[in-house]
């Protein structure tokens, strides 16, 4: 009687640990298929001809920022960002003009700021809309005009009220120094 005794004692431990490993076993797998939880994937958008959004988007409110290209009337006083031959924005010294296109919308500049052949550029649209330009490095090439240098921009963040968007490989061409 006491050996039947510890026998159903046994199997009665044993029982509760498999079911304990069995209950583990799903909270774990309930866990890591969860809903609420997202991945990120990388949301490039390059259309044929008309849109550029630079890879990465960081943005608090969920908002893809999308550059649309703009063109600018060119001249000697102006500083302009490329990316893929496209003009991402443009600014004008001389007039104090320039402007970006987001997700459809023209923003115009009404701030920018340049130390003269200086890495880093700051450009702003009211208080909403910021730009920065930052490890720029300028290359020799043959110019006609002096004045005008072109290199590459190491990282051009632009924060628009929550969003974030930042890219890296934009080619500067500034002549804002030009005669």
């Amino acid at each position: 009687m006491i050996d039947l005794y510890f026998i159903s004692l046994h199997q009665t431990i044993i029982m509760r640990k498999l079911s304990f490993i069995a209950l583990f076993g799903v909270l774990l797998s309930c866990n890591s298929s969860s809903p609420d939880k997202e991945t990120k994937k990388d949301s490039t958008v390059v259309s044929k001809d008309t849109s550029v959004a630079p890879p990465t988007t960081d943005s608090a409110a969920g908002v893809t920022l999308t550059i649309d290209p703009v063109k600018y009337p060119g001249s000697v006083a102006y500083a302009v960002f490329q990316q893929d031959g496209k003009t991402l924005f443009y600014y004008n010294v001389d007039d104090k003009k320039g402007s970006i296109s987001i997700n459809g919308k023209k923003y115009n500049f009404t701030s920018y700021s340049h130390e003269i052949n200086g890495s880093t550029y700051e450009l702003k649209s009211g208080d909403d809309l910021t730009i920065e330009v930052t490890g720029t490095k300028y290359h020799d090439y043959a110019n006609p005009e002096p004045g005008i240098m072109k290199g590459k921009a190491a990282l051009v963040t632009i924060i628009l009220g929550t969003a974030k968007l930042a890219t890296n490989n934009v080619d500067v061409i500034d002549g804002t120094n030009a005669d």
